[in-house]
């Protein structure tokens, strides 16, 4: 009988440690999401299903000859891919959000079609490479190095 009060005590104890441990993690996670904002931010969410057409590449305008299939631009998807047009080949690739608007865009692959002009295509998919930071203000969305050197600009564009 004794054993049987022990058992029965001793899992009321661990039922209740563990209903007070998930209630504070709970607690603690809000608490934390408070005071630390997680990636995915306000700006990280309007990035999200929207078509961003590049217009500046290193701090010039893009000018885009009649050769171009499509306006170059990029949609970011909540699966951690980015595709998108350089301008006459399609492309692809993952998408790392980090903390401070540190960004990774990797594993870029686009497809081969031979096509006069590739030169913004060659230097968007670069900029993609290098870029570190991204800042949503708006309908703009700039990419940058860790010195603040603006690689890219990007507006939000009407579907």
């Amino acid at each position: 009988m004794k054993k049987l009060f022990y058992s029965i005590a001793l899992a009321c104890v661990v039922v209740g440690c563990n209903n007070t441990t998930n209630r504070n993690s709970e607690e603690n996670k809000e608490d934390h999401q408070v005071e630390n904002p997680s990636v995915e931010s306000s700006s990280v969410n309007d990035l999200y299903g929207k078509n961003w057409r590049l217009t500046e590449l290193n701090g010039s305008p893009i000018t885009l000859d009649t050769t171009f299939q499509q306006k170059p631009h990029l949609i970011f998807h909540e699966d951690s891919k980015v595709s998108g047009n350089a301008g006459c080949n399609g492309m692809g690739g993952h998408v790392e959000f980090k903390e401070n608007n540190a960004i990774t865009i990797s594993d870029i692959t686009a497809t081969q079609m031979a096509c006069p002009n590739l030169d913004i295509e060659t230097r968007f998919i670069e900029v993609l490479r290098d870029a570190q930071y991204y800042n949503v203000n708006g309908d703009v969305l700039t990419f940058s190095k860790g010195d603040n050197e603006v690689l890219a600009t990007l507006v939000k564009a009407d579907e």
